[in-house]
């Protein structure tokens, strides 16, 4: 009996995301990188609003592992609603590829940004 309802569990929440499209965000653009974030966190809670008023000027200003660290914290927020979770994933994504860049171009300080972020995975 208890196999039988996890059966029917597993094929119902299959059968749930049937028809729906998986696809990986996009990262942002840097030229659309603050307006998205600004956007998206306009009705966020005050420490989530600092948060993307600290990673928007990080990236602004290039500081790629600053802005790693704000962004990491940003998604650590319980109270992010999904449209924000999603925008600050895509930010994510610009930092990583902005801080990978930094570093294949012999930025140490973004080289050891990418590896503390690998060793905390």
């Amino acid at each position: 009996m208890r196999l039988l309802v996890v059966a029917v569990i597993g094929i119902v929440l299959v059968c749930a995301g049937c028809g729906r499209q998986s696809r990986a965000p996009k990262p942002l653009t840097l030229q659309e990188f603050a307006v998205e974030m600004e956007k998206a966190f306009r009705d966020a809670s005050p420490p989530a609003k600092e948060l993307c008023r600290e990673l928007t000027t990080a990236v602004a200003a290039r500081r790629y592992a600053e802005a790693q660290q704000a962004v990491e914290m940003l998604l650590a927020l319980d109270d992010l609603k999904e449209e924000q979770r999603l925008v600050a994933n895509r930010a994510m994504l610009t930092v990583m590829s902005e801080l990978q860049a930094a570093q294949a171009q012999g930025n140490a300080e973004a080289a050891a940004a990418v590896q503390r972020y690998r060793g905390e995975r």
